[in-house]
């Protein structure tokens, strides 16, 4: 039997404040208290999707929403149970967040780790929730999987957001399997989160690609979330492709982080994300 990710409230903090970047000038985004969940519908339930034979968890929140849903692709070894914040801080947006195969409760896999059957799983989430239009927010190597199946149903797309990685696959080091199962995140062991088989896997089937020439081919708004600190993977050279491949690109630097953007302020990622589709549906509305 596999094991789900405990799901629990979150409490939000104070206001802080993270510098922005963006084509159309420069500002401040401002992390605001959300309203408490209004109903049942607030409220995340598990949802299941089939991609052959592997099968596919998401949560989603308030299914009835008018408008593009939010589609949520969590980075390496996470959960969709990490992202209750952000499926709280988008109402009354539709959210939707996915447990990526050999996450959480989804099936594990002994291989089937390429982008083409994380594009896959993304496609069979995406028709099986029913999905028409959507606001794509994807972090850190998440961002690899949701860029394969943006490309090729770009018409479904309302905006972008991609936090702290480039248009890319990269191959880890020789040793990252090595020291992803020493690593914690979130207070939990990588191991606890994907199974070191599993995380090996897939290893073996990453290979190197780049994205800039199809993300120069994209027609809506894009928002780059990066770190400013050590660790950090966007830095000053892979900002600049985003610059050059990007039309409507807002980007925004969280100084004090690196690769984890929700240190050392838990909830701005999710007022930033918030802000950036408030900003959007304004402009499209």
């Amino acid at each position: 039997m596999m094991a789900r990710g405990k799901i629990c409230r979150l409490v939000w903090g104070g206001p802080s404040h993270v510098a922005v970047e963006r084509s159309d000038g420069c500002g401040t985004v401002a992390a605001m208290q959300p309203g408490a969940m209004a109903d049942s519908n607030d409220k995340p339930v598990s949802g299941w999707a089939m991609n052959g034979l592997v099968r596919l968890h998401y949560l989603e929140a308030r299914p009835l929403a008018r408008g593009p849903a939010v589609l949520v692709v969590p980075g390496f070894g996470e959960e969709a149970a990490d992202h209750l914040d952000l499926i709280e801080a988008v109402a009354p947006r539709r959210a939707v967040v996915v447990d990526l195969r050999g996450r959480g409760p989804s099936t594990v896999t002994i291989d089937g780790y390429r982008i083409e059957d994380h594009a896959g799983d993304m496609r069979a989430l995406v028709s099986a929730a029913n999905i028409e239009r959507l606001h794509l927010v994807m972090y850190s190597r998440g961002t690899t999987y949701g860029l394969a199946w943006a490309f090729a149903h770009a018409e479904q797309l309302a905006s972008i957001t991609i936090a702290d990685y480039p248009a890319a696959q990269i191959v880890p080091p020789a040793n990252f399997a090595e020291m992803t199962a020493k690593r914690v995140w979130k207070g939990r062991p990588m191991t606890d989160r994907m199974p070191q088989a599993a995380i090996e896997a897939l290893l073996a089937d990453a290979v190197n690609i780049e994205f800039w020439d199809e993300m120069a081919g994209l027609r809506v708004p894009v928002q780059l979330i990066r770190g400013g600190a050590e660790r950090a993977m966007v830095g000053d050279a892979i900002l600049e492709r985003y610059r050059l491949a990007v039309v409507d690109l807002r980007v925004v630097t969280f100084e004090e982080s690196g690769h984890d953007l929700w240190s050392p302020d838990p909830h701005r990622f999710s007022a930033t994300v918030k802000s950036f589709l408030d900003d959007v549906d304004d402009r499209s509305s």
